[in-house]
Protein backbone atom coordinates (compact mmCIF):
# COMPACT_ATOMS: atom_id res chain seq x y z
CA UNK A 1 0.00 0.00 0.00
CA UNK A 2 1.00 3.23 -0.66
CA UNK A 3 -0.74 6.49 0.87
CA UNK A 4 -1.08 10.16 -0.27
CA UNK A 5 -1.99 13.15 1.67
CA UNK A 6 -1.68 11.32 4.84
CA UNK A 7 -0.58 14.91 6.09
CA UNK A 8 -3.86 16.56 5.44
CA UNK A 9 -4.91 14.69 8.09
CA UNK A 10 -5.17 16.69 11.57
CA UNK A 11 -5.68 14.19 13.82
CA UNK A 12 -6.28 16.88 16.74
CA UNK A 13 -9.97 17.59 15.72
CA UNK A 14 -12.85 15.15 15.82
CA UNK A 15 -13.97 14.46 11.54
CA UNK A 16 -15.46 11.93 9.35
CA UNK A 17 -14.03 10.34 6.81
CA UNK A 18 -15.87 9.02 3.46
CA UNK A 19 -14.30 6.82 0.97
CA UNK A 20 -15.27 4.59 -2.12
CA UNK A 21 -15.28 1.12 -1.64
CA UNK A 22 -14.54 -1.55 -4.19
CA UNK A 23 -15.16 -5.21 -2.78
CA UNK A 24 -16.76 -7.43 -0.14
CA UNK A 25 -12.93 -7.41 1.57
CA UNK A 26 -13.61 -3.67 2.22
CA UNK A 27 -14.42 -3.10 5.58
CA UNK A 28 -17.31 -1.08 4.72
CA UNK A 29 -20.99 -0.98 3.39
CA UNK A 30 -21.88 -1.37 -0.23
CA UNK A 31 -20.00 -3.11 -2.76
CA UNK A 32 -19.59 -1.77 -6.76
CA UNK A 33 -17.90 -4.45 -9.06
CA UNK A 34 -17.91 -1.72 -11.67
CA UNK A 35 -14.99 1.29 -12.27
CA UNK A 36 -17.66 4.21 -11.32
CA UNK A 37 -18.57 5.32 -8.18
CA UNK A 38 -22.35 4.76 -7.17
CA UNK A 39 -24.21 7.49 -5.82
CA UNK A 40 -23.20 8.28 -1.87
CA UNK A 41 -25.42 7.83 0.66
CA UNK A 42 -25.94 10.78 3.09
CA UNK A 43 -25.61 9.77 6.33
CA UNK A 44 -22.23 10.34 6.87
CA UNK A 45 -22.43 14.06 5.11
CA UNK A 46 -25.16 14.67 7.73
CA UNK A 47 -23.62 13.93 10.66
CA UNK A 48 -20.91 15.86 9.42
CA UNK A 49 -22.78 19.07 9.12
CA UNK A 50 -25.15 18.25 12.43
CA UNK A 51 -21.37 18.09 14.53
CA UNK A 52 -20.07 20.99 12.17
CA UNK A 53 -16.99 18.77 11.61
CA UNK A 54 -15.22 18.55 8.45
CA UNK A 55 -15.13 15.55 6.54
CA UNK A 56 -11.70 13.88 4.85
CA UNK A 57 -12.53 12.23 1.56
CA UNK A 58 -10.10 9.07 1.23
CA UNK A 59 -9.99 7.21 -2.30
CA UNK A 60 -8.59 3.89 -2.69
CA UNK A 61 -7.25 2.65 -6.12
CA UNK A 62 -8.51 0.65 -8.30
CA UNK A 63 -7.40 -3.10 -7.29
CA UNK A 64 -8.68 -5.44 -10.07
CA UNK A 65 -5.33 -5.96 -11.83
CA UNK A 66 -4.15 -7.60 -8.69
CA UNK A 67 -7.91 -8.85 -6.93
CA UNK A 68 -9.40 -11.91 -8.27
CA UNK A 69 -13.44 -11.30 -7.01
CA UNK A 70 -14.63 -14.80 -7.77
CA UNK A 71 -11.17 -16.15 -5.43
CA UNK A 72 -11.14 -13.78 -2.89
CA UNK A 73 -8.14 -13.64 -3.40
CA UNK A 74 -4.82 -11.13 -4.23
CA UNK A 75 -1.97 -11.02 -6.52
CA UNK A 76 1.16 -8.67 -6.05
CA UNK A 77 0.25 -5.29 -6.76
CA UNK A 78 0.59 -2.10 -4.86
CA UNK A 79 -2.83 -0.01 -4.06
CA UNK A 80 -2.52 3.33 -3.46
CA UNK A 81 -5.09 5.40 -0.82
CA UNK A 82 -5.08 8.86 -1.57
CA UNK A 83 -6.36 11.51 1.37
CA UNK A 84 -7.64 14.58 -0.19
CA UNK A 85 -7.50 18.00 1.71
CA UNK A 86 -10.75 18.14 4.36
CA UNK A 87 -13.52 19.57 3.76
CA UNK A 88 -15.12 22.13 6.02
CA UNK A 89 -18.69 22.14 7.13
CA UNK A 90 -18.62 25.08 9.62
CA UNK A 91 -22.10 26.78 8.82
CA UNK A 92 -23.37 24.44 6.47
CA UNK A 93 -27.49 23.09 7.10
CA UNK A 94 -29.55 20.16 6.95
CA UNK A 95 -30.68 21.73 3.29
CA UNK A 96 -26.97 22.26 2.21
CA UNK A 97 -26.20 18.29 2.18
CA UNK A 98 -27.56 16.82 -0.94
CA UNK A 99 -24.97 19.39 -2.97
CA UNK A 100 -22.56 18.62 -0.15
CA UNK A 101 -22.49 14.94 -0.96
CA UNK A 102 -22.87 15.61 -4.71
CA UNK A 103 -19.43 18.04 -4.62
CA UNK A 104 -17.38 15.32 -2.38
CA UNK A 105 -18.38 12.42 -4.70
CA UNK A 106 -18.01 14.45 -7.69
CA UNK A 107 -14.16 15.24 -6.13
CA UNK A 108 -13.59 11.83 -4.97
CA UNK A 109 -14.98 9.93 -8.26
CA UNK A 110 -12.09 12.95 -10.50
CA UNK A 111 -9.24 11.43 -8.37
CA UNK A 112 -10.56 7.65 -8.62
CA UNK A 113 -10.54 8.52 -12.35
CA UNK A 114 -7.21 10.00 -12.20
CA UNK A 115 -5.98 7.03 -10.41
CA UNK A 116 -7.57 4.54 -12.31
CA UNK A 117 -5.27 6.19 -15.52
CA UNK A 118 -1.92 6.51 -13.22
CA UNK A 119 -1.66 3.70 -10.98
CA UNK A 120 1.49 5.15 -9.00
CA UNK A 121 -1.64 7.62 -8.10
CA UNK A 122 0.23 10.74 -8.76
CA UNK A 123 -1.94 14.01 -8.01
CA UNK A 124 -2.75 16.33 -11.05
CA UNK A 125 -5.36 18.53 -11.16
CA UNK A 126 -9.13 18.02 -10.27
CA UNK A 127 -12.40 19.34 -10.61
CA UNK A 128 -12.68 22.49 -8.44
CA UNK A 129 -15.78 22.39 -5.88
CA UNK A 130 -16.80 25.40 -3.85
CA UNK A 131 -16.60 23.24 -0.90
CA UNK A 132 -12.94 21.63 -1.14
CA UNK A 133 -9.63 23.11 -0.54
CA UNK A 134 -6.97 24.06 -2.45
CA UNK A 135 -3.99 21.92 -0.96
CA UNK A 136 -0.32 23.48 -0.14
CA UNK A 137 0.74 22.22 -3.73
CA UNK A 138 -2.11 24.31 -5.66
CA UNK A 139 -4.01 21.09 -6.57
CA UNK A 140 -7.78 21.73 -5.96
CA UNK A 141 -9.73 18.72 -4.56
Amino acid sequence: MQVLGSENLNLKEPYVIVCNHQASLDLMGTRNPNKSMLPFKRGAFHLAVQAQVPIFPIVISPYRDFFSSKEKRFTSGTCTIRVLPKVETQGLSPQDVPRLTESVRQAMADALAEMSVNHHGHQGRGRSSPWCEEDSTGTTN
